[in-house]
This record gives structure tokens, C-alpha cells and sequence, in this order.
């Protein structure tokens, strides 16, 4: 049941809006490189000129606590 799996998911802790993609990358960059390797799916990317379906996936998938992203791509996802 997809209701039981959306339950056990963790909210958003943290969206950081930024300017541009590449300010973006480096924030997500830097996040990874605090947490460590085996717990990068905390953080996701949601950025212009990139796939908006996979990021959306990616999204779903792995519930990730931090967010960083350009406006107009964080006000797409937030629409879906």
C-alpha cells in the first residue's frame, strides 16, 4: 500500500531556496560531504535544466531531509 509507505517517511526538514544552479550544487556539494556517503540521500537537488520527472522520483524515493533548489524548479515540484 503506497498510503503505509507515505506514512513512514520523513517531512522536509530543511528547503534552501538559492538564485542560481550552480550555488545550488555546491550547497548540495557540501551537505553530502558533511553527512557522509552513506547517508547522501538525505539531501536532493531540485534544480532547473535538469530531468523534473527523475528529480521527482528521486524525491519520492528516498524522503530526504534537506532540500536545496531554484525557485522556480522548487515551485514545480511543490505543485506535484
Amino acid at each position: 500500500d503506497d498510503r503505509a509507505d507515505e506514512s513512514n517517511k520523513q517531512p522536509v526538514r530543511l528547503l534552501v531556496v538559492v538564485p542560481s544552479r550552480e550555488l545550488a550544487m555546491q550547497i548540495v556539494r557540501a551537505v553530502e560531504a558533511a553527512v557522509g556517503p552513506e547517508r547522501r540521500s538525505v539531501v536532493q537537488q531540485a534544480i532547473g535544466g535538469a530531468n523534473s520527472r527523475r528529480q521527482m522520483e528521486a524525491f519520492k524515493r528516498n524522503s530526504p531531509m534537506v532540500v536545496v533548489g531554484t525557485p522556480g524548479r522548487v515551485a514545480e515540484l511543490s505543485r506535484n
